[in-house]
């Protein structure tokens, strides 16, 4: 498959898909539809080409920087597509991948909700429920498992799980 942008005054108005073989369908769009088509791929993004459906890069050239979408810019000059503006004014257009980054980077050793708050120009975060827990994948998660998904709850001081409710089943009786 290969896709295709179509530009009006810098801006992306459609995206298109056409079989690789099929370039006689582009060549009519070029003379029958105002503006130009450029080519772009959906496995582009921040100047990486990724293999299909992952986030493995492939080693490829990328194209044009990003996927284009519509409303993105397409910037001749330095032969890029990328959003017009950030998700919130302090965010800055990093010039080598031309993606919206946040003036300060996301923490990588608390849990993030997430969300960005311009108020603050912070990111949100999630304290650890207890001391004893670590960060795993993005979560909280507990120096044991749990016993069963519902039903036990954690004791910091023991280190250990207990049963919440009397009716709770055994972590036998749950296998």
């Amino acid at each position: 498959m290969a896709h295709y942008a179509q530009i009006i005054n810098n801006k992306v108005v459609n995206v298109i898909v056409l079989q690789d073989d099929d370039l006689k369908t582009l060549e009519i769009l070029k003379k029958v539809e105002k503006g130009q088509w450029i080519q772009t791929s959906y496995n582009s993004k921040g100047g990486i080409h990724y293999l299909p459906d992952s986030n493995i890069p492939s080693g490829k050239d990328h194209l044009r920087y990003n996927y284009a979408i519509v409303g993105s810019v397409y910037d001749s000059e330095i032969d890029a597509f990328y959003l017009p503006e950030g998700p919130f004014p302090s965010w800055i257009l990093n010039k080598k991948t031309y993606q919206w980054e946040a003036p300060i980077s996301m923490p990588i050793d608390v849990v993030i909700t997430g969300m960005w708050d311009e108020g603050t120009k912070s990111w949100e975060t999630v304290p650890s429920p207890y001391p004893s827990w670590i960060c795993v994948n993005n979560t909280w998660q507990p120096p044991i498992p749990a016993p069963a998904e519902t039903g036990w709850e954690w004791d910091e001081l023991d280190r250990m799980w207990y049963k919440a409710h009397p009716l709770v089943p055994d972590a036998e009786e749950e296998q």
